[in-house]
């Protein structure tokens, strides 16, 4: 089992960062402008790649989180990492304190639900990044 969940780990490192700029640049190239970017409509795809690909780096999480560290830790970090990474978000972009500089999402191309103008979503890769973090240092 520890195999399977290293190999689909590394199919997901090499995929996540390259499916998103092939999406949106039209083109497999890693040397873009910015003026070279294709239509508005690869933005469109480009984003629901990230969306697809943000739930699936989550469902391994909980996935592998569940095997190693059981249902109620997993559920527990979980609901803790997004909670305060949500407050975290909402305060940095309010007030600027955290991030050096007071920023917004735009609403017209965030992709998914958000909370108080804050994507779901970036929460949700927080805990992502978070996880990984963690369990590279227990390792």
């Amino acid at each position: 089992m520890g195999n399977l969940l290293f190999y689909i780990f590394v199919v997901l490192v090499i995929l996540i960062p390259f499916l998103y700029r092939i999406v949106r640049t039209g083109s497999i190239t890693f040397f873009k402008n910015s003026t070279d970017f294709a239509s508005d409509l690869n933005y469109q795809k480009a984003e629901k790649i990230r969306i697809i690909q943000v739930l699936i780096g989550f469902i391994y999480l909980v996935f592998h989180g569940s095997i190693f560290w059981g249902w109620l830790n997993i559920g527990l970090f979980i609901f803790i990492t997004f909670s305060i990474s949500l407050i975290i978000e909402i305060i940095g972009s309010k007030t600027g304190l955290i991030f050096g500089g007071k920023y917004n999402y735009n609403s017209n191309l965030t992709p998914g639900r958000t909370v108080l103008n804050i994507p779901v979503l970036i929460p949700i890769a927080w805990i992502i990044l978070t996880y990984m973090s963690f369990n590279l240092y227990c390792l």
